[in-house]
């Protein structure tokens, strides 16, 4: 399951980290054993979210920070976070993009391989940039054009069509046209 998380504020701007992510779990979750969240706060949202998915034991947490911001605003950091009840084989994550709007957001990919039944799982998780015009835009598609270049090169093949047991989670904020 994937879900931007929005610093723990959710999609109405209301309440705490803590009971929007209770709400969210209660409310929208079937017992998935994998989580891939955006958004993830430092702070309140971060504790809030080790604290709601305690049963998750084994987590893999990639700081964005901004590199650019306005010069009376203190630099801002938020994370993409893998949490699973599956061991981790590996992690990994890289820098793929950086949002070329005014805050300048790094934009990570993260690779986590999870053991299930004695078998690997690759599960990669990338939050992309977003257009506010939704119009189009070319950083949206070069930032997927760079995760899948990501994926393609960590599972060292050419088509995603090579690929088994591979799972794409996150927010790709693509327009449907231009998810293919």
């Amino acid at each position: 399951l994937t879900y931007n998380i929005q610093g723990g504020k959710g999609p109405s701007g209301q309440g705490t980290p803590l009971s929007n992510l209770t709400a969210f779990r209660n409310t929208l979750m079937q017992d998935e054993s994998v989580l891939c969240l955006q958004e993830v706060d430092s702070g309140d949202c971060w504790t809030a979210v080790q604290a709601v998915f305690s049963d998750y034991p084994y987590r893999f947490r990639t700081l964005n920070k901004e590199t650019d911001y306005w010069f009376w605003e203190t630099r801002k950091e938020t994370s993409i976070v893998v949490l699973s009840k599956h061991p981790f084989v590996s992690t990994h994550s890289q820098l793929i993009q950086i949002d070329p709007q005014y805050d300048k957001w790094q934009r990570h990919a993260q690779h986590v391989v999870i053991d299930v039944g004695g078998e690997p799982v690759d599960i990669f998780n990338f939050h992309n940039t977003y257009n506010f015009e939704d119009n189009d835009w070319q950083y949206e598609k070069s930032g997927m054009e760079s995760f899948k270049d990501y994926v393609l090169g960590r599972l060292g093949i050419s088509s995603l069509a090579q690929a088994s047991r591979l799972v794409m989670l996150g927010d790709f904020n693509l327009l449907h046209a231009n998810v293919s």
